[in-house]
């Protein structure tokens, strides 16, 4: 005997939950979309010196590759981490991204 069950939702209700379910699923495919290899350009200005001596240096300009690896992903989090190719042989760990699908900490700088 199979058995069928039916529940009586608004379609309000109904679109509402269908449209955050594609949301989220776009929201994850955008942030994965960031993995990959990007060829940068930086410029390096100081702006500032924390001792009266000290003589800022010419600004410039640096060519790199930057790989977006993915580190994490599950389903309610990704981490992304940026690595800094110049050269030949120098790797360096940029920056990281921590995306948290409705993260109740938030950290907020407090500062001049």
């Amino acid at each position: 005997m199979a058995l069928a069950t039916f529940i009586s939702l608004p379609l309000s209700e109904l679109f509402a939950a269908e449209s955050k379910s594609s949301k989220f699923d776009q929201d994850r495919a955008a942030i994965l979309g960031m993995v990959g290899e990007y060829e940068v350009k930086f410029h390096f200005e100081e702006t500032l010196g924390f001792n009266n001596d000290y003589k800022l240096t010419k600004p410039y300009d640096e060519d790199a590759k930057e790989l977006v690896v993915l580190v994490e992903d599950s389903p309610k989090r990704i981490l992304l981490q940026h690595l800094l190719v110049v050269g030949e042989s120098t790797v360096i760990k940029h920056w990281g991204q921590i995306w948290t699908f409705e993260d109740r900490l938030i950290t907020q700088y407090k500062g001049q």
